[in-house]
């Protein structure tokens, strides 16, 4: 038995993918400002720029694989390992400005960048195989 996934399926996964982070970045937003309100006057650039993570990995190109229909959609495998790196960083980032604001530090906050960084890579690098088996089909 086959699986298979109509194309046209694809840019409605990339409309609802971007939607979502759009969603995603707009909690953020409100989630870092309520934090950053109650901290009595305690800042932490990791929580101020928390929404940057989900604005430009993945608004960005999930918009540009949504609006632009000649770049080749991205698959569900390599979406997954992306939108993992995603979470990743944005809760890290988001741990890392709780901790500053708090005045303390954790050594295990450096997993969560390299796991992070590392789903990203890893996403990207079965996006890229993903053209190339389409290529030689």
């Amino acid at each position: 038995m086959t699986l298979f996934i109509s194309d046209t399926n694809i840019p409605n996964r990339a409309k609802k993918n971007c939607i979502s982070f759009a969603g995603v970045t707009l909690f953020c937003i409100l989630f870092s400002t309520i934090y950053e309100i109650n901290s009595h006057q305690v800042y932490s650039g990791f929580m101020v720029f928390l929404f940057l993570f989900p604005l430009l990995l993945g608004v960005l190109p999930y918009g540009l694989f949504w609006k632009i229909k000649k770049i080749p959609a991205i698959g569900r495998d390599a979406s997954n390992l992306w939108n993992s790196g995603i979470a990743t960083l944005t809760l890290g980032s988001a741990m890392q400005g709780v901790l500053e604001i708090y005045g303390t530090t954790s050594p295990y906050m450096i997993i969560f960048w390299v796991v992070g960084i590392l789903f990203l890579i890893l996403g990207g690098i079965r996006y890229s195989l993903s053209l190339t088996k389409a290529e030689l089909t």
